[in-house]
């Protein structure tokens, strides 16, 4: 299934909220998590555009997400596929002893809201400024969610979280976000026999 997402930044959160309430969106959640994203030492997800990731939550339990590369540009368009998990450290230990390696950590705290077709995450990390990620089934319902919210397509972002930092020139680690660099893969050289 493709994930069709656009994010907002620097937003009021206040007045994005009260714009939800005040259309009859349904309130979701509101929790801090953890996510955790792996790859294999080679790094081959990262490089082909793609990731997968456990976000751990509060009470043990966790989603389980691989997405694909973006294929979109005014919308990030991904195959997304995804699954609850009971116990997330217990995930991480298995994908670990299968190969896989963190590559980057960070936490953070969500608020959600559902309104038909889109949802809405209202984000925010450590000194950084909240912003609302719009996430719908089509283009034409992403579009219809931002003007909702009172902005314009042309003021949303389609790249990750690490593409908007770079973007701004704003270092990961000062919201938070650890960049763990994977281990680099050693080749091994045959003996042969004399």
């Amino acid at each position: 299934m493709n994930e069709l997402e656009v994010k907002i930044f620097g937003i009021d959160v206040g007045a994005v909220r009260a714009k939800l309430v005040a259309s009859g969106a349904e309130f979701v959640s509101k929790t801090e998590f953890t996510t955790t994203h792996f790859d294999f030492p080679d790094g081959r997800l990262t490089a082909a555009g793609e990731y997968l990731r456990i976000c751990a939550y509060p009470d043990g339990s966790g989603t389980f997400t691989h997405k694909g590369k973006n294929m979109g540009s005014d919308v990030s368009i991904r195959e997304e596929t995804e699954t609850d998990v009971k116990y997330a450290a217990v995930l991480e230990k298995i994908i670990a002893t299968i190969g896989f390696v963190p590559v980057l950590k960070h936490s953070k705290h969500c608020e959600s809201f559902r309104l038909g077709k889109v949802h809405y995450d209202i984000d925010t990390y450590q000194n950084l400024a909240p912003f609302v990620e719009v996430e719908a089934p089509t283009q034409n319902d992403v579009v219809a969610g931002v003007r909702l919210l009172g902005y314009r397509m042309e003021q949303t972002f389609s790249g990750t979280i690490l593409e908007y930092l770079h973007t701004q020139g704003i270092d990961p680690a000062t919201v938070g976000i650890q960049i763990i660099q994977p281990p680099q893969r050693t080749e091994r050289t045959e003996q042969t026999p004399r």
